[in-house]
């Protein structure tokens, strides 16, 4: 979004980050299903489509599945190891912007890096335990209720690396055909969610502080799903 001050070729790079990293196997995952599941885990569904995740992050990769009554739903797993891996990456950053305040003091005087990081860090917490993103999501739900154009979806289970919620009806709102859906339509959830991101800022000081187009996902006829409630 600033092509002003960064060039063209890290822009093309940065863009890679949003919502699709390497896939990595469901046998990387399967040992965090059992851990924090029970060894039982696959008695939970009917179905789950192990072969090829919905998503792969840099923390965590999403796969569909279905329980016993035949409901869709999505099933979040935090990649084995990588909170200490970010926890590391943290403390190295924070050691970064203290020797960059003490090299350039006049930058750091106008940009503070490390009460910067700090923010950033402390909206990440919830990323690394997916409890505290149920929770996110539970008040995120009450937070949309005014707005009728949008949804969260529910949590069904939630331990600190195992997420199960409702299946979000659609694809991102970027992949989403605009001829598919009626021009009020497409006005009403543009409205929406505009409205409740500026509300989120300036009244109830709580919102999603990651929604980018492949956390929106849009059906016809169907609300938005604001999903990935991992930064508040």
């Amino acid at each position: 979004t600033r092509p002003d001050f960064i060039r063209p070729f890290l822009i093309a790079e940065l863009k890679q980050l949003h919502d699709q990293v390497s896939v990595a196997p469901f046998a990387d995952f399967e040992p965090v299903l059992v851990d924090e599941l029970s060894p039982g885990w696959k008695l939970l569904f009917r179905e789950m489509h192990t072969q090829a995740p919905l998503g792969a992050a840099s923390l965590a990769q999403v796969y569909q599945a279905s329980l016993w009554d035949g409901t869709p739903v999505v099933v979040k797993i935090q990649r084995a190891g990588i909170k200490a891996i970010v926890q590391q990456d943290m403390a190295l950053l924070r050691r970064a912007a203290r020797l960059l305040a003490k090299a350039a003091p006049r930058f750091n005087a106008v940009i503070d890096m490390e009460a910067m990081l700090s923010v950033i860090f402390d909206a990440m917490e919830p990323e690394l335990d997916f409890v505290a993103e149920a929770r996110n999501m539970d008040q995120g739900r009450v937070s949309v209720q005014r707005f009728k154009h949008l949804s969260v979806p529910d949590v069904l289970l939630a331990t600190p690396r195992v997420l199960i919620q409702s299946l979000a009806p659609g694809v991102s709102i970027r992949d989403a055909d605009p001829a598919a859906f009626t021009a009020e339509e497409r006005v009403a959830i543009g409205r929406d969610l505009l409205a409740y991101l500026y509300r989120g800022f300036f009244v109830d000081r709580y919102f999603h502080a990651d929604p980018h187009p492949g956390n929106i996902f849009v059906h016809p006829g169907e609300k938005a799903s604001l999903i990935d409630w991992g930064m508040v």
